[in-house]
């Protein structure tokens, strides 16, 4: 997973990565809500 971390960081400013991280980002989100609503 490492490596995959580190392959994202070296393509920088590439479209590829920046369409990544806006995923991780409205995954994490999305779990976030769901985590809260179960409190």
């Amino acid at each position: 997973m490492s490596g995959f971390i580190v392959d994202e960081y070296n393509l920088g400013g590439d479209v590829q990565s920046f369409n990544m991280c806006i995923a991780i980002g409205c995954i994490s989100g999305l779990n976030f809500i769901i985590y809260y609503r179960r409190q």
